[in-house]
């Protein structure tokens, strides 16, 4: 498996990655299948050009098993804090770690961009496996969200979890 920040080339990729996601889990994220499934090829590369111009104020990473795109995280900043966002992995390569291996990778990128006072995510509470694996990297839960419409267009709770080690193993 190979992680990394997808070229602005790979759009059609990154696309098919991100469009899986949104189909598969609509309750794990907050825009939906629908909403972005629409958006011209230009758009597309846009969305990976601003990314690699942003200035470390983002990060996409995409998980490859071969030629094959199978997972994708995201980050993005403001002046006080990190939020990881977007974390998926394809049913067909769950369990083999690469969920792990994606948080643990956005965390060294974060590390790596400096200027980090604390680092978040937001879960939704039903998906029990992702807590746990958060937890188990270092996250802890600090709040909850009662009610968040997700892009499957019903109320969820969400869990905010926060990161409390100062360094990435």
């Amino acid at each position: 498996m190979e992680i990394s920040t997808p070229r602005p080339e790979e759009w059609e990729e990154f696309r098919r990655i991100r469009l899986e996601a949104l189909r598969t889990n609509p309750a794990a994220f907050g825009s939906s299948y629908a909403a972005e499934a629409w958006q011209s090829d230009e758009l597309w590369q846009a969305r990976l050009a601003t990314i690699h111009e942003s200035a470390g104020r983002q990060i996409a990473l995409v998980a490859k098993r071969g030629a094959e795109t199978v997972g994708l995280i995201g980050a993005d900043r403001d002046e006080q804090t990190w939020r990881i966002i977007s974390l998926f992995v394809s049913p067909c390569a769950r369990h083999a770690g690469i969920g792990r291996a994606l948080v643990r990778e956005v965390l060294k990128a974060i590390q790596g961009a400096g200027g980090t006072r604390s680092i978040e995510l937001t879960v939704n509470a039903e998906r029990k496996r992702v807590v746990a694996l958060c937890e188990d990297l270092g996250f802890r839960v600090e709040s909850e969200l009662r009610g968040q419409v997700m892009g499957d267009g019903k109320p969820h709770d969400e869990v905010v979890m926060r990161y409390l080690r100062p360094t990435v193993d």
